[in-house]
């Protein structure tokens, strides 16, 4: 019945695919709607109907590039349900606006980014009073000169960042940072975190001269905001925490909070500029439905303060130690080349120069620097597969971490024959004390097997795997079958490539068991 009804659904297919009869034009294959982009549209299409459900939105024009994860809008109005009351609903307008996801081949993030250009924005999108105050110095819309909003989940680590800014032409600019270090969701929605850094800025880009002339006298005084301020901070940290209240009754840190605020408004009031609230706790903060109930604790540990300036989150390179890196290398310690040089690679703490790194770091490399190579080694493995391979086979002898990772991810880039020959550049002979015992000769199998301590070598790893299989040992057997497996179905010429390396490991193995007599040193230590 099985192969009946397959035939069937052939038959139904073929009928599809051709004209029903002679009759009428000739009608398009059924093929030529099985498209890539028309699943896109269809997608496209369904996620716009579910996404209406949580916001009220209409746009000219759509469309969607798969390869960089990203669809376009042009001529877009969103209608958002805003927390305050308003005369006037809030719309917001984009000349274009792009929804970007992860690239497909980080295969293991998820990511949203949100971004409108040539965006506008009615005055009742703002809370009262300042919507009013907008009105008031005759702006009947608020230009967008930035919209923002991103959100990436690295499923391995479960790490979750959420940033967004927008920017307010001639108002202000707010940008939103959350960073967790961990983030899952729970049954009936209850949410387990580890919360690394949190942080919200406010720049004034001129609304406070705007909204000054219509302000009482008293919120333009710097000593009368920053009572107010003061008595509402202590007033809403009295009500959080238990006990007795009272200014002098607040724990420490948190009268050291309040200061700060007190400060930093003091200072806008007299001269506009930023204000950062921040928290950068010590070590990750765990987050869940019950932290609200130790409020202090909570507090304590998140370290908030109220700022002119956002505390940087890296580690910036001194400026006489990045010039001296540039010119006389010599002079500093290792510790600081390797520092600057993976800080000129990855753009964190200087400005990225990929070049001027790896000219740093290369010396250190080849001088057996686990973490220097393999830094190399991830800056070259898009352009440079090959180069990028040799520097992570290096790096997993010194067991450092990420090295097998990438070694893996090489791998995909490679032929085999590719693999096998760089796998074999530098071989040193085996040890007289790998032969020691059934142990040793299978650590080693796993070791070359893994690239971990060892150069990676599937053909040293079979060589150590078939003198530890011989005495009947099943996990270097398994070895065995884990080195075949890969090898399969990568084509003739991958199979050509394996299968002389595989039998010049077989007859090393067998000279090194007859050389050594290894038959009668397992059979006597049974």
């Amino acid at each position: 019945m099985r192969i009946v009804g397959i035939a069937l659904a052939l038959v139904m297919m073929i009928g599809l695919a051709r004209p029903a009869s002679a009759e009428g034009d000739p009608r398009p294959a059924i093929w030529e709607f099985l498209t890539v982009e028309r699943y896109t549209q269809a997608l496209l299409q369904v996620g716009v109907i579910a996404l209406r459900d949580q916001v009220d939105f209409t746009y000219t024009d759509i469309s969607a590039d798969f390869h960089s994860s990203t669809m376009s809008m042009h001529g877009l109005k969103i209608y958002p349900p805003m927390p305050w009351p308003a005369e006037t609903p809030c719309v917001i307008s984009a000349e274009r606006a792009t929804i970007t996801g992860a690239n497909p081949a980080q295969w293991d993030t998820l990511r949203l980014r949100l971004a409108l250009y040539g965006a506008t924005a009615t005055p009742s999108c703002l809370p009262s009073p300042v919507d009013q105050q907008v009105v008031a110095v005759g702006m009947d819309q608020i230009d967008l000169n930035r919209f923002e909003v991103e959100i990436a989940y690295t499923v391995g680590p479960a790490r979750l960042q959420m940033t967004t800014h927008v920017s307010m032409a001639e108002l202000a600019a707010v940008s939103v940072n959350l960073d967790f270090d961990y983030f899952s969701v729970k049954q009936e929605d209850d949410v387990v975190a580890l919360l690394s850094a949190a942080s919200v800025s406010i720049e004034d880009l001129g609304l406070w001269e705007k909204a000054k002339p219509m302000l009482p006298p008293e919120m333009t005084d710097p000593n009368a905001v920053a009572q107010l301020i003061q008595a509402g901070l202590t007033e809403a940290l009295n009500e959080a925490n238990p006990g007795p209240a009272g200014p002098q009754t607040l724990p420490a840190d948190q009268q050291e909070f309040v200061a700060s605020a007190v400060r930093e408004v003091r200072r806008f009031v007299t001269k506009p500029g930023t204000i950062v609230i921040e928290a950068q706790p010590d070590h990750p903060v765990f987050i869940n439905a019950d932290i609200a109930e130790d409020f202090p604790g909570l507090f304590e540990q998140l370290k908030p303060r109220v700022s002119n300036r956002a505390s940087s989150r890296v580690a910036l390179i001194n400026t006489a130690k990045l010039r001296a890196a540039m010119n006389a290398p010599e002079m500093l310690s290792d510790d600081e080349r390797r520092s600057i040089g993976l800080a000129l690679i990855t753009g964190v703490g200087a400005p990225k120069s990929a070049t001027d790194g790896r000219a740093l770091l290369a010396p250190m490399a080849e001088a057996g620097d686990g973490v220097a190579a393999l830094a190399i080694a991830e800056a070259l493995a898009i352009d440079d597969p090959a180069a990028a391979y040799r520097l992570a086979l290096q790096a997993g002898m010194s067991q450092t971490a990420g090295a097998t990772r990438l070694l893996d991810d090489l791998e995909k880039r490679l032929t085999t024959g590719e693999v096998l020959q760089l796998q074999g550049e530098g071989l040193t002979p085996p040890s007289d004390d790998a032969f020691a015992s059934l142990s040793a000769m299978r650590d080693q199998a796993v070791g070359y097997l893994s690239g971990v301590g060892n150069r990676r070598s599937y053909k040293r790893s079979m060589f150590w795997a078939s003198l530890a299989a011989a005495t009947g040992d099943a996990a270097a057997a398994r070895i065995i079958a884990d080195i075949e497996d890969r090898m399969r179905y990568r084509g003739a010429a991958a199979a050509t490539a394996w299968r002389a390396e595989a039998d010049d490991a077989g007859r090393q193995a067998l000279a090194a068991w007859l050389d050594k007599g290894l038959a009668a040193k397992f059979a006597t230590m049974r």
